[in-house]
This record gives structure tokens, C-alpha cells and sequence, in this order.
């Protein structure tokens, strides 16, 4: 409270008191009313007489902390203004990233969802004897051991499960960019389909038999294939071909048939 405000304040309550000191009441309630009025003024008017000077300086403390801080930030301003500006700014720099980080996972879903269809249009032109389950996925109760990575496999994911009198056919799908193909944190599409295809081998060897020799039970063969929409490495690998969208037919129907046609409805049915 200043000096000036805290004496007028005084001043007001000193001339009010004095003016109900001589004022009577017209009645009862009326007196009453002065009287309690005279009481708390007369009150206040003590306690701030009583406590000036301690109430001047509790607003000097006042005003003086608030230069206090207003001095602080222009230090930190002047000598900190990188800090300050991050530190101000870091809730909407927060936000952007996320903003970032989610655009670029949507960019990559839609650009995964745009790959499957033109998998899936390449597909529909093979003719009948192909039958395409797309996000084909089995569970593994108890889980089968992957000896290559020393690791249990619970499910398994695939993008296209192509069946044909040829055998199975595990068909992975990556619409990636040139510079992602060369992205060493992005996981390997290869490893990913020949866990697939090898879990995929191991549920058919165990749970479908198809006999038409008095030998024994027909193997059905799992090939893993790995399509990429516009570019793909140079490299050839064991176990998966990686193949171009435009080199997918081709490439499947390449193979002589092993199947009969009540062995691929058999096929065909316990997928379905």
C-alpha cells in the first residue's frame, strides 16, 4: 500500500468516524445500525493508524520483488535468449512434432494401404487357379521355435496368402521409397516373410496331408516373396525373391503345378 493511498485511506475513515460520533439515530434500529457502523470503523481506522508503518512496507516489498523479477528476466533475456525462447516455445515445439511424427506414420499406412491394392489388382488377373487370402493371419499354440533368430513365434501376419497348384506362395508388400531400401532402422522385409513363410511351412507339414502315392505324404511347397511398388535392391537373397510389381505374375506362374485339383481344393478350403 503506498504512502499517499494509505493517508488518504486514513483520512476517508478518521472523517466518517467523526461524522457517526455525532450522528443520532431517528430510532432504535437506526442508532443500532450507526453504532455497529462506528464500531468496525473506528476498528479499522486503529489497525491502520496502529500498523502504517508496516503496511508502506509490505508494499515496498511488493513492488520491490516485482523489479526484482522484472529485472531477472531482462538479465535472462539479454543473456539467455535461446534458452528462453525454447523454454516459452517448448509446448507448441511439442505439438509440432507430434503433428510431424503422426503425418509421417499416416504418409507410411497410406502409402503400405495404396501398395496392397496394386498387389491385390495385380492378383485378380491370374486366372482361376490362384485363389489370394489378403491379410492372411495364423496363431501358434503352443508357439513354433524359429531356430535362425532363437525366438518363439506366437502369430504370424502375412499380406497375401496365394494358394495354386503350384504350392503356397507368402507374398510381403512394401511400397517404399529408394532412400528407405537403404534405411537401416527400418526392419527387414526379408527376415519379416521368411519368419512368416517358415511358420507357414511348419502348420501345413503338420496339419494338412495331401497323399497321392503309396510313399508316403506330398511336401507343399512355401515360397516367400517380397513385392516392392517402384524400387527394389540389387541383391538376391536365400530362402525369399524380391520382386517388382510388374515381375509378380511372371515370376508365380513360373511354376509347374504338383497339385491336382482336388489337392488344391483341399488347400483351398481348410485356408478358407
Amino acid at each position: 500500500m503506498k504512502t499517499d493511498d494509505l493517508d488518504t485511506k486514513i483520512s476517508q475513515l478518521a472523517n466518517r468516524v467523526d461524522v457517526l460520533k455525532h450522528t443520532e439515530g431517528t430510532n432504535l434500529l437506526k442508532r443500532v445500525c450507526i453504532a455497529i457502523e462506528f464500531y468496525f470503523k473506528e476498528k479499522r481506522l486503529a489497525y491502520l493508524n496502529n500498523n502504517r508503518t508496516e503496511l508502506i512496507s509490505r508494499s515496498v516489498r511488493k513492488i520491490t520483488e516485482r523489479i526484482e523479477n522484472h529485472n531477472l528476466f531482462i538479465h535472462r533475456y539479454t543473456t539467455e535468449l535461446e534458452y528462453l525462447i525454447q523454454e516459452y516455445a517448448q509446448s507448441e515445439i511439442t505439438k509440432l512434432e507430434h503433428i510431424y511424427n503422426s503425418l509421417g506414420e499416416l504418409q507410411n499406412l497410406v502409402a503400405g494401404a495404396i501398395g496392397e491394392n496394386l498387389v491385390v489388382k495385380e492378383l485378380e488377373k491370374l486366372s482361376d487357379d490362384f485363389v489370394v487370402f489378403n491379410d492372411f493371419r495364423l496363431n501358434f499354440d503352443p508357439p513354433l521355435y524359429f531356430r535362425k533368430t532363437n525366438s518363439r513365434i506366437t502369430s504370424i501376419q502375412i499380406d497375401h496368402l496365394l494358394i495354386s497348384k503350384a504350392g503356397l506362395f507368402c507374398i510381403e508388400t512394401k511400397n517404399w521409397s529408394e532412400s528407405s531400401i537403404h534405411n537401416l532402422s527400418l526392419r527387414s522385409p526379408v527376415d519379416q516373410i521368411e519368419r512368416s513363410g517358415f511358420a507357414l511351412f511348419v502348420y501345413t507339414s503338420k496339419n494338412i496331408t495331401l497323399k497321392n502315392h503309396h510313399w508316403g505324404q506330398k511336401k507343399i511347397p512355401v515360397r516367400n516373396i517380397v513385392v516392392m511398388i517402384k524400387h527394389k535392391p540389387s541383391e538376391t537373397f536365400k530362402f525369399v525373391s524380391v520382386k517388382l510389381l510388374n515381375e509378380l505374375n511372371d515370376y508365380i506362374t513360373y511354376f509347374d503345378p504338383i497339385l491336382d485339383q482336388k489337392q488344391f481344393e483341399t488347400l483351398v478350403k481348410h485356408f478358407e
